[in-house]
């Protein structure tokens, strides 16, 4: 198992990135006590190709037994990525922000392609702090990008109206671009 961190860009933390059964694997750093023993043992959870559908629904209808298998598992959980070639947006956004907000060690595997990079992009293994203060420069580094990051902020503490202005702009910006 060999293991090496690299710079975590915008989502702010350093990115480990693991060997895992031969696959490489981003892992969160308040996650990597998990996987100091080698030996121990990972469920395994297949993430499934989520076809881009006008329905936001049916990307639900893939998001919920992925959740429920996460829950159920006794121990550390690596998401296997190798039958994944697009991940829908209302299925990839859900997904972050579970990952986020899990107590149970979550491995992602089996990235394939530039899916790996995409995913550090969005801040997929750790969603985005708008609220931070610098917050409105890194996301202007996403202006000229077809995608956004997985963000989440405070509510109630008077920045609501300040992310919501920065990233309504680079929407429009995006979109502008795509014409």
């Amino acid at each position: 198992m060999g293991d090496k961190d690299s710079p975590g860009g915008p989502c702010g933390w350093p990115i480990k990135t693991i060997k895992i059964e031969g696959e490489q694997g981003l892992v969160r750093n308040r996650f990597t006590f998990a996987l100091q023993n080698p030996h121990q043992k990972m469920t395994p959870i297949l993430i499934p190709h989520v076809p881009r559908d006008e329905r936001i629904g049916s990307a639900f209808n893939h998001l919920f037994p992925i959740i429920h298998q996460t829950d159920s598992a006794a121990d550390a959980v690596a998401w296997d990525f190798t039958q994944t070639l697009f991940l829908h947006p209302f299925f990839l956004a859900p997904l972050a922000i579970y990952k986020d907000s899990s107590e149970k060690p979550i491995a992602c595997t089996g990235l394939q392609g530039r899916m790996d990079s995409y995913l550090r992009a969005i801040c997929f293994d750790h969603v985005f702090d708008a609220s931070r203060p610098e917050s409105r420069d890194i996301l202007n580094a996403y202006l000229t990008k077809s995608y956004i990051p997985v963000s989440r902020f405070m509510v109630g503490d008077g920045t609501e109206d300040r992310i919501q202005e920065v990233l309504q702009r680079i929407i429009e910006v995006q979109s502008d671009l795509s014409q």
